[in-house]
């Protein structure tokens, strides 16, 4: 089994340089959202190792916790927080484990789950195809499959990772792998201070907790390969304790020390204090920064071939007994906490965020009657919000799916007008129009910049290039030179709206933090902060997406007490349609209010967004210039693959 671990060294080179112009956007779009979340990186053997690294950067870059777990873990333990971000890892993807926490996570639908894999046509991509809102990022690796440990995928699952953390660090990785190890006489460096560690039975690794990825993969190396017993600890953890085993097991032990800049004054003390007899390598890496854990784990692979040469075993074909694979190929058994939860659970959880006892059967209540009210009403139009709901973010720039147009389609063909409620302005205008034949724009009604101007499609007039009121113009000013917006986003002044959209470290939320104090200090009556997916936006007070429906019942005589449903994606303040979605007949795609009324989303778990959309039209039976909605045909239709 396996491949010699010298080809795999060779290799690098290569794979560095294959890693370094992969195409990531995928996993920098899924990063850039994840600023403001905690995250929790999920691998196992080689793969945990990424995943400890991605946590790592996470944590230095953005401030927010990160944990790395393995699969069992991440299957065993609740998940309450739907805000966390999920990266997956697997080489292969198609390991048992993996394959279990996907299930596990996919279904509780968190802010993001990213796959990372090294293979195309896995078991779990094709399971990650049936969910539009995950991630899925595929690595290619030049050299092929790994060996027995993980080698060439790990580097370029690291590399990809750095990449984009380095985005919202400015830092610059480096050109190719012999600049990022220093050269093969650096390479021959180390091979031969090691030496004497290769004598000694044990190993300890001691590292700064920036380089924990670089620790652990030493301690999984070693024991997968079974080189030798490592205790890992940063610096400070060996001297609770740990130094004891140096004691009375010295003389069977060295010492592996890595060194930044950051540690270095803490690192040198320590080793001073060791025991003589003991013998200590240090490897000193350069910077603090991305490029220091990322040679850091690029050398914990080349040390493992050092000790392998020493040692006689080579680490890429160690032989697997025939016990191991069994354990290997051992399935989880599904516990009731683990199994996915059914759509109720699902919907009330998402209404709650998490409830028990007699709570559960009050909503339980709520719920049955807003379906009850869904179900018995006959629908004369809806209104859709566009971005998050018509259109998925990587969607923004070239417009709505196909099987979107089609959904609306059969609408107008049976002379069911529509709404489109937008943040944009001519850029969703100009899309809809090269999706919607022109017989069908006089009816659709589109309310640009949050509801500030409605027309028809067809109205060649709208929107406007007004001049920004004075009120207006004077706040974006003022948000423009506030120093976090100027360092970190993109504030637009137009007519109706002040659009402000990262573009640094700063994430969405914190932004939308940022302009709400400005605005309740200087102008809180005259003007209201919603947000988007991708922007916050400062609109005139009184102006909502509620003047897309206001407008529609104007230009197609609906009375007040005739049903129009209402679609978005983000219906708890301060997301932009909030207001919309608080109308009796509600339904979101992504986020809820918590009012109890209205504004349930209903789709299957784990379908947000577009996916979710589908799911509710597919519920629409349309008879006689009007549609009724039927829940219990949600996901029951046949949606095509659309990922």
């Amino acid at each position: 089994m396996g491949k010699p671990y010298a080809e795999e060294i060779n290799s690098l080179p290569t794979t560095y340089l294959s890693a370094m112009a992969a195409q990531i956007d995928a996993l920098v779009r899924a990063i850039a959202a994840s600023a403001a979340h905690p995250l929790v990186a999920v691998g196992s053997g080689g793969s945990l190792s990424v995943a400890q690294f991605a946590a790592t950067l996470h944590q230095s870059t953005f401030g927010e916790i990160a944990k790395a777990m393995t699969p069992l873990e991440v299957s065993t333990f609740p998940l309450t927080n739907a805000n966390t971000s999920f990266p997956l890892v697997s080489a292969g993807g198609g390991n048992p484990d993996i394959m279990n926490a996907f299930k596990h996570v996919v279904g509780r639908e968190p802010r993001r789950l990213i796959i990372l894999t090294a293979r195309s046509g896995t078991a779990l991509s094709q399971l990650a195809a049936s969910y539009r809102y995950v991630d899925y990022v595929e690595i290619e690796i030049p050299s092929g499959k790994d060996g027995f440990l993980a080698t060439n995928s790990l580097v370029a699952f690291c590399i990809a990772i750095s990449r984009a953390y380095a985005i919202s660090t400015k830092e610059n990785l480096p050109a190719d792998f012999s600049q990022l190890i220093g050269g093969d006489r650096r390479i021959e460096n180390w091979r031969e201070i090691c030496r004497p560690l290769w004598e000694r039975d044990n190993l300890v690794v001691l590292f700064p907790p920036r380089l924990q990825a670089a620790a652990l993969d030493i301690e999984s190396k070693f024991t997968e390969a079974a080189l030798g017993n490592v205790h890992i600890a940063d610096y400070r953890h060996l001297a609770h304790g740990r130094h004891h085993w140096l004691a009375k097991r010295g003389a069977s032990t060295g010492i592996l020390a890595f060194v930044t800049p950051d540690a270095r004054q803490l690192a040198e003390r320590t080793i001073r204090l060791m025991p003589p007899a003991i013998p200590v390598v240090s490897i000193d890496f350069p910077c603090d920064g991305v490029n220091s854990s990322l040679g850091a784990i690029t050398t914990a692979i080349l040390i493992t071939g050092f000790a392998g040469e020493a040692r006689g075993i080579d680490p890429g074909r160690p032989g697997v007994p025939s016990f191991g694979r069994k354990i290997y190929h051992l399935r989880i058994p599904r516990n009731r906490r683990s199994r996915t939860q059914s759509s109720r659970a699902q919907m009330l959880s998402r209404k709650t965020g998490g409830i028990d006892g007699k709570q559960v059967k009050i909503w339980e209540r709520f719920y049955r009657h807003f379906v009850g009210r869904l179900s018995r009403a006959r629908f004369r139009g809806a209104v859709f919000d566009y971005d998050g709901t018509l259109c998925d973010e990587r969607e923004r720039f070239i417009g709505p799916h196909s099987l979107v147009v089609k959904a609306l389609l059969r609408l107008l063909e049976n002379q069911i007008p529509i709404g489109i409620a937008t943040g944009r302005g001519k850029s969703a205008k100009n899309d809809l129009q090269r999706a919607i034949p022109p017989s069908y724009w006089n009816r659709v009604v589109i309310g640009y910049y949050s509801g500030y101007e409605t027309g028809l499609l067809d109205d060649d007039t709208l929107p406007t290039k007004k001049i920004p009121q004075t009120e207006l113009q004077s706040l974006g000013e003022q948000l423009q030179l506030h120093p976090s917006i100027a360092a970190h986003a993109r504030c637009e002044i137009r007519a109706g709206q002040i659009s402000v959209v990262p573009v640094g470290l700063l994430s969405l939320a914190t932004i939308c933090q940022v302009v709400e104090e400005i605005v309740a200090r200087t102008r809180k009556d005259k003007f209201a902060v919603v947000m988007s997916g991708h922007a916050v936006d400062v609109i005139p007070a009184g102006v909502s997406k509620l003047a897309v429906v206001s407008r529609l019942r104007e230009c197609f005589s609906f009375s007040d007490s005739e049903a129009i449903l209402c679609i978005g994606d983000r219906g708890r303040p301060p997301g932009n349609d909030h207001i919309l979605l608080a109308q009796p007949y509600a339904l979101s795609v992504d986020e809820v209010s918590a009012d109890p009324d209205t504004c349930w989303n209903l789709a299957p778990p784990g379908h947000r967004g577009v996916q979710a959309l589908l799911d509710y039209v597919d519920a629409f039976r349309v008879k006689d210039r009007c549609f009724k909605f039927v829940p219990k045909l949600i996901g029951k239709g046949k949606q095509c693959e659309i990922n």
